[in-house]
């Protein structure tokens, strides 16, 4: 019998997918090149936990991708021009699989807004051509405050990118809303206490953007789909309970008083947490969640951002990279005094270059913080790079 010789399908584009998070800049990359290259999506499998978080939303993205006009790979090789792997924390059987499902002319390692060569250990010492960074500033910066990581790139190995949702918006139809109020990351805060302030300092703002007749939508942080961490679901669910609801104003009182009196310990964090639950219900009642507007209101905040016509509400997060980059305000409403989870993450050092602090009562964002973002990365174009990278000329060896 005569035994035919395989050819693996092949690609212009290989884009490996490990998680929303990570991966959302390539739904923009499959939309705006798809018509002209032929794009794939290798799904990297991820661990129970990890998929307990957040699975639903990476299917959603994934059927996104396939919508938009990219492959979804299964278990048979394929080549690629190139391959992108988004920074992550691969691991050896992961970079196993991908170099023997993907043989690759060249492969493009994309980093995050302030992550700068974080993981590249994780790579395995696979040979990486390019590096992609949005900040070439900010990059920088983390590379002199944090270190490299283990690896010195050469300046030519390195591409900003920018962001490209302001330019090539994601979804025609814009959501319609005024601002965006999006929690930050769960290591913004150190104890419950700084939870509630948070949270406190949040409802004072919405209030008085309410007044005006504006609109904000909300977006919990999209690191777990099933909750949002800056609220006890249980504590939530048992102060919105009908009988309990016209009684809301005691217990707010009640749980206050009694976490003045008590000491610090289990029973004081229990009594915060109440009055965090009775917060939290109260400032539900006066925005609009994003989960009204959009079924993919657990992709990345930076998607929607360029729909918010006045602005983001935050916290002490990357986010505020992403407002400062379109040009929008952003009130910070985490008092700069506050403690942080820990002084030596980057996390600090990021919110420190940032410069974003406590600003939640001023009635005017100070524009002249636009300009820690250069005009030359609002101008780097991801879609124009790979455009010309998968060109024949440019991609030329």
């Amino acid at each position: 019998m005569n035994s035919q010789a395989f050819h693996p399908k092949a690609y212009d584009l290989v884009l490996v997918f490990t998680a929303f998070q990570r991966n959302c800049i390539y739904a923009s990359v499959i939309k705006e090149l798809a018509g002209s290259y032929r794009i794939a999506v290798l799904p990297v499998d991820r661990d129970e936990t990890t998929l307990s978080r957040i699975g639903s939303t990476n299917r959603l993205f994934l059927d996104l991708c396939s919508s938009l006009g990219a492959d979804i790979l299964g278990n048979d090789p394929v080549t690629a021009r190139i391959a992108i792997l988004a920074q992550s924390n691969y691991r050896k059987e992961d970079i196993a699989r991908i170099d023997a499902m993907v043989e690759a002319g060249r492969t493009f390692w994309m980093s995050g807004v302030a992550m700068g060569n974080a993981s590249y250990a994780n790579l395995f010492g696979k040979k990486i051509d390019r590096i992609l960074v949005p900040d070439r500033r900010l990059y920088d910066h983390r590379i002199a405050a944090y270190g490299s990581d283990g690896i010195e790139f050469p300046d030519h190995m390195i591409q900003e990118i920018g962001i490209p949702y302001n330019k090539y918006p994601l979804f025609d139809n814009p959501i319609d809303v005024d601002y965006i109020l999006a929690n930050p990351t769960p290591f913004s805060f150190v104890t419950a206490q700084d939870r509630l302030e948070y949270l406190e300092n949040v409802y004072a703002l919405v209030r008085e953007i309410i007044a005006r007749g504006e609109v904000v939508a909300f977006k919990p942080h999209n690191a777990d789909e099933r909750m949002d961490y800056i609220v006890d679901a249980r504590l939530l669910s048992l102060v919105s309970a009908p009988p309990l609801r016209p009684l809301q104003g005691f217990i707010d009182a009640l749980a206050r008083m009694a976490a003045r009196l008590l000491p610090a310990g289990k029973a004081r964090e229990l009594t915060v947490n109440i009055v965090i639950a009775v917060v939290y219900r109260k400032l539900m009642a006066l925005v609009v969640h994003l989960s009204k507007l959009t079924p993919y209101h657990n992709l990345n905040l930076e998607v929607f951002l360029p729909d918010a016509r006045r602005g983001l509400i935050t916290g002490r997060s990357n986010s505020i990279w992403h407002a400062l980059f379109l040009k929008k305000p952003v009130w910070n409403c985490i008092d700069a005094d506050k403690p942080y989870f820990s002084e030596n993450k980057m996390h600090c050092q990021t919110m420190t270059y940032l410069n974003v602090h406590g600003n939640h009562q001023d009635k005017n964002f100070d524009e002249n913080l636009f300009d820690i973002v250069e005009e030359s990365t609002r101008q780097a174009d991801l879609i124009v790079y790979l455009n010309d990278s998968l060109s024949i000329k440019q991609f030329a060896r």
